[in-house]
């Protein structure tokens, strides 16, 4: 089924690609000061204030599917430690030992566990983060009896995905609006098909920024995807702090749009969203893309890539998807988007600008800068 807000946008977009008319307003351009993604006190007041405080997607549930799956994430500059329990319930911890604040995995992709052992000294938590042995115990004379459990932090599931934080949050308060959506779509029961993670370096903001713009198809993109696309014909709207949109195909030109509702409308437009603060989904025609930035510095930002299917996967469907997520992983997004996202971080450096201009068909990019401005301040 179709979510409404899918059609709604399907229906704009036709009308600007039956009008040859693109999506503008004299309101939907912004100049964004170069400081904000160069400046490291500007990074720490994100972290503080932003980070450490805003729910994130971390996972894809079926990343964590048996009791002992477990992987790390880093939320705010604190590596967490993601771990489905005997009970069935994704907990996360502090990913240090309370004893002298070794990582306990060090991994960034997922992993198995039936306890956590340091391999410092041996300390040992169960799957709930309790402490089950010390070894030379009575050495402690008693030091020890506050670090009894690894320190907690919050996590829930919810729309088919793990979402952290460092403070309390209810993630259907989160999205707002978009439940109804994520309900609709129902990621939960797709599962992660592939996985790739690197380091861009290049600021967070510049990502999202990427993703929220297609003025850039036809040029950037000219080799790969863009024979796909129609030129700068993207529409978006403000869902809270997140922002849906969806990018017109070039298919979109050989229906009728009475029948955009029951159409299958990824095949005819790239719906996505950008969950506020740090992740973009992509709704590609058999798949989804997920991508989660963790901000590492100023000018440094960890991009984890997630591929979800749903359904069975023959032999055939196997080599497709592997397919697809070799072009679009590092043939579009690390050869071309990631690629420009480090040269605009260099070519700032050389910049007589001191403020970034983002025109009319770049609109989406304001609101998301809006959003950032009222949580961590202007």
């Amino acid at each position: 089924m179709n979510p409404a807000s899918h059609v709604d946008l399907a229906r704009r977009l036709f009308q600007h690609v039956k009008t040859n008319h693109a999506a503008t307003g004299k309101d939907r351009t912004a100049l964004v000061k170069k400081s904000r993604y160069m400046s490291p006190e500007r990074f720490a007041q994100e972290r503080e204030h932003l980070f450490a405080t805003t729910p994130q997607i971390v996972a894809h549930a079926s990343e964590l599917v048996e009791p002992g799956a477990c992987m790390t994430v880093d939320v705010a500059g604190i590596s967490l430690l993601l771990v489905r329990g005997a009970d069935d319930e994704i907990r996360a911890f502090r990913n240090a030992c309370r004893h002298r604040s070794t990582e306990l995995v060090p991994e960034d992709a997922p992993c198995r566990k039936k306890a956590f052992v340091c391999r410092y000294h041996g300390w040992t938590y169960d799957l709930t983060g309790r402490r089950i042995h010390v070894p030379h115990l009575p050495s402690f004379d008693g030091l020890d009896a506050d670090r009894d459990a690894l320190v907690p932090a919050h996590a829930h599931v919810h729309g088919g995905f793990v979402w952290a934080s460092l403070a309390p949050f209810d993630p259907a308060a989160h999205l707002g609006a978009l439940d109804e959506d994520f309900a609709l779509l129902d990621l939960g029961a797709s599962r992660v098909h592939a996985r790739a993670s690197r380091e861009v370096r290049g600021n967070w903001k510049l990502i999202v920024d990427a993703f929220l713009d297609g003025y850039h198809i036809r040029h950037l993109h000219r080799d790969t995807v863009y024979r796909f696309f129609f030129d700068a014909q993207s529409e978006a709207e403000a869902v809270g702090p997140h922002i849906r949109a969806a990018t017109a195909r070039r298919t979109l030109a050989e229906v009728n749009e009475i029948t955009l509702e029951n159409a299958p409308i990824r095949e005819l437009v790239t719906p996505s969203y950008s969950i506020f603060p740090n992740t973009v989904l992509v709704l590609h025609p058999d798949y989804t893309s997920v991508m989660r930035l963790e901000p590492l510095a100023a000018d440094r930002t960890r991009f984890v890539h997630t591929m979800l299917v749903s359904g069975e996967v023959s032999a055939e469907k196997k080599d497709h998807f592997d397919k697809s997520f070799a072009l679009i992983d590092q043939g579009v997004f690390a050869s071309e988007d990631l690629a420009v996202v480090e040269s605009i971080q260099r070519g700032m450096q050389s910049s007589a600008d001191e403020l970034m201009l983002f025109g009319e068909l770049e609109f989406a990019a304001k609101w998301f800068h809006d959003a950032v401005d009222s949580v961590v301040g202007d």
